[in-house]
């Protein structure tokens, strides 16, 4: 029984952390509500942009953890 709920738990952390990386990697906004604004997660370095958008995150998750 432990091991049951051990596993619902990591199974609902995974699927929470994938969801809010998911929509962090979305760029907002409605195609089809003309105007709703986007955002977009920039990487930085020494506290300056570098232009390059953080892409992805959800794609990096590790499930054997």
């Amino acid at each position: 029984m432990p091991e049951d709920l051990r596993a619902f738990a990591h199974m609902v952390a995974f699927e929470t952390l994938s969801s809010a990386l998911y929509f962090l990697d979305d760029p907002g906004g409605d195609d089809d509500v003309p105007g709703l604004p986007g955002w977009a997660l920039i990487e930085t370095s020494d506290n300056e942009l570098t232009g390059r958008l953080v892409q992805g995150l959800y794609e990096d998750m590790d499930l054997t953890r």
